[in-house]
């Protein structure tokens, strides 16, 4: 396993997130949580960032990625 791979294992995504913006829940099963993109300017939570799967998408300007690619 090279080192990408450890460091996707053990750090969680939402808590990266976290430092950068605040994130809600979004429905009642927990797997995506929602934010400001700040990747552009905007009002309304475009972002999503799913749990179960350790990935992020904004469904406003369409960037997304894991880990690595948010910070």
């Amino acid at each position: 396993m090279n080192l990408k791979d450890q460091i996707l294992r053990i750090v969680c995504l939402e808590e990266v997130v976290k430092r950068y913006l605040p994130l809600q829940q979004n429905g009642s099963c927990g797997k995506t949580l929602i934010g400001l993109c700040p990747f552009h300017d905007d009002r309304h939570p475009p972002l999503h960032v799913n749990v179960k799967d350790q990935y992020y998408k904004c469904f406003a300007c369409g960037e997304g990625g894991d880990l690595f690619k948010f910070v």
